[in-house]
Order: C-alpha cells, then sequence, then structure tokens
C-alpha cells in the first residue's frame, strides 16, 4: 500500500519543483496610452506655433500640419 503513495508523493514533488524552480515567464503588462498633452498645454503649443507662422518661421501648411498634430485630429 506504501508503494502508490511515495510514487504519487515523488509526483506531486517533481511539479511543485518544477513550478518553484523555474517560474513561468509572466506575459508583458498592457501599457496605458499616454493621456497626451492636457487641453490648455494643447492652446499654448498652438499659441507658440501662430507666433512662428506670423515671424516666417513656418509656412501656412506647415502650421496645419504641426496644429492637427498637436490637437490629435
Amino acid at each position: 500500500g506504501d508503494g502508490a503513495g511515495l510514487i504519487f508523493g515523488m509526483n506531486l514533488a517533481q511539479g511543485l519543483n518544477a513550478q518553484t524552480a523555474a517560474p513561468a515567464a509572466s506575459p508583458p503588462l498592457p501599457v496605458a496610452p499616454s493621456p497626451g498633452p492636457s487641453l490648455d498645454e494643447q492652446i499654448e503649443a498652438v499659441k507658440k506655433l501662430k507666433d512662428l507662422l506670423d515671424s516666417g518661421i513656418l509656412t501656412q501648411d506647415e502650421f496645419d500640419t504641426k496644429k492637427k498634430q498637436v490637437m490629435g485630429l
């Protein structure tokens, strides 16, 4: 009667050792999307872009493109 218990115990112990000896690699944690700039930050960025447009550093097309990027459009 003890032989079967001994074999069962050995198998159980081997299973425990396999679990503790080599921990399974955990799946990568999902990365939450960054919230992005607040509305106030977006407005400040567009104002700075407008100043660059008015001073001739940016063209109208460049301003429009950057404005869309800043506003997330």
